[in-house]
């Protein structure tokens, strides 16, 4: 029996269906193998599972038999590929059931944001990502295929991403004449009109010194008159206030 055309087989299948559970090396990274997009593929537990006792099978090795030793040993106890499958689908259920409704902290959430700000993924990694998700969830495999959602779905969406819900807004404008969740809604609350942009970077930047330059293109900052210039937007009343900041 040729193992390794039956291994090359299972690769061949998966990387056509990009959809499965476990992302599996190719070619495994203790034989050399990259964690670039091409030698990255998804399969099934049960896929993942036959592709280690083949690589086991045709490539015998210190390597690959340790590899599948891990995957078919808990507490020297072997299992088959079929309790190996159930064993992933039911612990990914359990994992599930225990995070369900559960609310994340504000605290939590800033550390989580903290922790991951600044970092970038590799250009393998979103090839990767694209790879996997193409063609998939659309027409006959996308869940909401032929039908509409009600008017009382609509009207809870609505309400679920209006106001503090809605996912672009994380804080709110502060200005001398209110607070407000968005820029746009602070800007009609104003009788002298004020450019959206200016007003974000007022707030948001509100460390920032008036220059004469904003002052003459600025009908509000005339308005304050000309003493302002060199002051800082801080001191005229504009700051940004994140939600956490408030709970």
């Amino acid at each position: 029996m040729n193992y390794k055309n039956i291994y090359n087989q299972i690769i061949s299948n998966a990387q056509e269906r990009r959809i499965g559970q476990d992302s599996h090396h190719i070619i495994p990274k203790s034989l050399g193998g990259s964690n670039n997009s091409s030698n990255l593929v998804l399969l099934t537990h049960k896929e993942h599972y036959v592709c280690h006792h083949l690589l086991m099978k045709f490539n015998r090795c210190k390597e690959t038999i340790y590899a599948f030793r891990l995957m078919t040993h808990t507490r020297a106890q072997r299992i088959t590929a079929r309790v190996f499958e159930n064993l992933k689908k039911d612990f990914a259920t359990v994992v599930s059931n225990t995070h369900k409704g559960k609310i994340v902290s504000s605290e939590t959430r800033k550390k989580l944001s903290d922790l991951n700000k600044g970092k970038k993924h590799s250009a393998e990694t979103k090839a990767l990502w694209s790879k996997q998700r193409k063609g998939t969830r659309v027409g006959k495999d996308n869940p909401m295929h032929g039908k509409k959602q009600t008017k009382e779905a609509i009207a809870k969406m609505i309400v679920s991403r209006s106001g503090t819900n809605h996912p672009s807004v994380n804080g709110y404008y502060v200005t001398p004449w209110g607070k407000f969740l968005t820029a746009g809604e602070a800007s009609k609350h104003l009788d002298v009109s004020i450019n959206l942009t200016s007003l974000r970077k007022w707030c948001k930047q509100n460390d920032k010194t008036v220059r004469a330059q904003s002052f003459d293109a600025s009908p509000y900052l005339n308005k304050l008159g000309s003493s302002i210039v060199g002051r800082t937007f801080s001191d005229l009343g504009f700051s940004y206030l994140p939600m956490y900041d408030l709970l």
